[in-house]
């Protein structure tokens, strides 16, 4: 009969095991599928490493090995084991109080009860002063992270994010019918089985009761000690050591055995399921920025927005470039799409890109938005993604010349014969003078604020890969708005796209026909409108080199030595010699000294979104800046000087 109790209390702490797997599954299904054979495999070696080391070493190992498995990582593995340990000790600390009250004369139960239902109190007091004041700890936790590297920080921040939302997913997203249900189920299958253990033990002549299985097992002294330890507080001496041994590392044996029996997930069955990202960004940069407003208590509706906007979405690839907005490739495990957003300012401005697409769309080459929406702060939208498209960037480098000069030339006579002929009107003078102060003054000032900047801006040249180059005070006269009010005296103004780099001209390769093409990110909201804006913008690409700035890995700096390695483009060099003599011919000299000038403002206005994002990396943008302007000197230098005088 006695070995019947045993064999029922393995049977019992098996199946208490196993509800503890599902109900920590609870807590791991908020953001993604759980995998019960990892769930399985990692609560059993964690267990058992437990049962030989103190300081339930064991837990740790069951997160990690548990997070490894995890689509969101360890950080999502560490905060579900601390949330079922938490949950745990409140449960504990109620059944200890409970034990006690038929019994106030056992002085040891007591103070057992004591300590542990005081633990339990504390628990439950730490998460509500947390909770009301979340903003001062989050300020810490903030703080305590900064003292080491971004890649450091960022992991511990995300590790904090994991913990702090695992606690408000109890309350807020998980089921608490479930919950509460698994939480009794489990810990009824437990004292069952503590039960049954105590019985065989008493059968075996050891008598012990249930209470005292439960207090070995729960002790103060269990938290610091090894499971296995625990069976000195049992008479009996080796023999009892024995029969607790089997009882506690048996069922651990069984589930791992049952658990190779278990299917594994395959790939595509993980790309199917559901998946919620802790932190649901591509960057690792982009991820620290949330993370630090996050924690510094920024703007709720921010968080709140960028999680709307980044969840139920796998992201494959960032293609975000220079600007504010976002632009990822992404799958919703049905279709591939590229999403766009922004916030606060740049989202009202991505609520025009919306507006501006969906009103030329019949008349220009531009993508279908298939998805979008446009809150207070926050805007996004979607569009999709074709296998056979390829930005002109890649197009131009794998292309013929002839077929990449046929692409642009198309480009450039969609918006001549349509948007550029819509609303006519000669410049504004208050226009083009915010069109200066807004891209050129304020800039420069934001420039000559930069600690980097400033501290090359002091000598009078730079040597930049060992070529010597006047520096930026050199060029500041041709910057001054009555210089520049003369440039663009003969501008005439239309609607425009405003943003005609090459990485916008998405080319499509047809099989036997033409390749075709379709423009992308307008940004049409310029207070001097003209279409030289877009001319310029293409030179940015052909004549600045832009995108290949892009693919520059380092940049040092030594007093006023620049140097960095950069890959010129010979396909670039003879697209320019082509589309200098295009503009020649379509604008005069006039007008191509005014699109040249335009794209000096371009590579301007491009310097504040670098210097936020990377003022070590902003002193390649600089230095691009001086080769822009050293050339329109060279090219213009006999009519500017005409200009220069008052």
């Amino acid at each position: 009969m006695r070995i019947a109790f045993l064999g029922l209390a393995i049977i019992l702490i098996c199946l208490a095991h196993w509800v503890r797997i599902l109900r920590w599954g609870l807590l791991i299904g908020v953001y993604e599928t759980p995998e019960k054979r990892s769930l399985v495999q990692s609560l059993s070696i964690g267990y058992l490493i437990s049962y030989f080391l103190p300081y339930k070493l064991g837990d740790l190992a069951r997160a990690w090995i548990s997070g490894r498995r995890m689509r969101n990582g360890k950080a999502l593995g560490f905060a579900s084991v601390i949330v079922d340990r938490y949950l745990d000790i409140i449960v504990v600390g109620v059944l200890f109080l409970l034990m006690y009250l038929p019994d106030r004369g056992n002085a040891e139960m007591r103070r057992t009860v004591f300590w542990y239902f005081g633990l339990s109190v504390a628990a439950l007091l730490a998460a509500g002063i947390l909770f009301l004041c979340k903003t001062y700890v989050k300020r810490w936790m903030l703080r305590a992270a900064s003292i080491f590297n971004p890649q450091i920080q960022s992991r511990l921040l995300r590790s904090a994010w994991a913990l702090i939302w695992s606690f408000k997913n109890v309350a807020l997203k998980i089921s608490k019918k479930k919950m509460f249900l698994s939480t009794c189920g489990m810990w009824a299958l437990y004292l069952l089985s503590y039960a049954c253990f105590a019985r065989f033990l008493t059968a075996s002549g050891f008598p012990t009761s249930f209470e005292e299985v439960f207090a070995a097992l729960f002790t103060e002294s269990a938290l610091s000690a090894s499971t296995g330890s625990l069976s000195s507080l049992f008479a009996g001496g080796a023999d009892a050591h024995l029969w607790m041994s089997l009882y506690m590392v048996l069922p651990l044996i069984v589930l791992l055995l049952v658990s190779l029996r278990m299917p594994k997930r395959t790939a595509v069955e993980e790309l199917d399921e559901d998946f919620i990202s802790l932190v649901p960004h591509l960057d690792s940069g982009e991820r620290l920025t949330f993370l630090e407003r996050y924690f510094l208590g920024e703007s709720r509706e921010y968080i709140e927005d960028y999680l709307r906007i980044n969840q139920g979405i796998s992201i494959i690839r960032d293609y975000s470039a220079g600007s504010m907005a976002t632009t990822l490739l992404c799958t919703d495990g049905r279709q591939m799409f590229f999403r766009k957003y922004a916030f606060d300012e740049e989202g009202r401005k991505l609520a025009g890109q919306i507006e501006w697409i969906e009103r030329y769309r019949g008349t220009l080459p531009l993508p279908e938005i298939i998805g979008k929406s446009e809150e207070e702060h926050s805007c996004y939208y979607d569009m999709p993604y074709y296998p056979n498209s390829v930005g002109m960037f890649e197009y131009i480098h794998t292309a013929s010349l002839e077929n990449s000069r046929e692409i642009l030339e198309k480009a450039l006579t969609a918006l001549d014969g349509t948007i550029h002929r819509e609303n006519l009107r000669a410049k504004d003078a208050a226009g083009l003078h915010a069109y200066i102060e807004q891209k050129v003054t304020r800039n420069l000032e934001k420039i000559a604020a930069s600690r980097r900047i400033r501290a090359l801006m002091q000598y009078p040249e730079l040597i930049i890969n060992g070529e010597a180059m006047p520096n930026l005070e050199h060029y500041r006269w041709m910057l001054e708005e009555p210089v520049l009010g003369k440039i663009f005296e003969k501008d005439i103004c239309s609607e425009i796209h405003g943003d005609l780099t090459v990485e916008n001209i998405i080319c499509l390769r047809t099989d036997g026909v033409r390749d075709s093409f379709y423009l992308i990110d307008p940004n049409p909201s310029a207070p001097h409108a003209t279409p030289y804006l877009d001319y310029a913008k293409l030179l940015q690409s052909l004549h600045g080199e832009y995108e290949l700035y892009a693919n520059v890995r380092q940049v040092q700096t030594d007093e006023n030595r620049v140097n960095y390695l950069i890959v010129r483009s010979e396909i670039y060099f003879e697209l320019h010699k082509w589309y200098r003599a295009y503009l020649e011919q379509r604008f005069g000299q006039d007008g191509v000294r005014s699109i040249y000038f335009h794209e000096a403002i371009h590579w301007l206005r491009l310097m504040p979104y670098k210097l936020e994002k990377d003022e070590a990396g902003a002193v390649l943008y600089y230095c691009g800046l001086l080769h822009v302007l050293r050339d329109l000197e060279q090219d213009f230098g006999t009519s500017l000087e005409a200009l220069r005088q008052p």
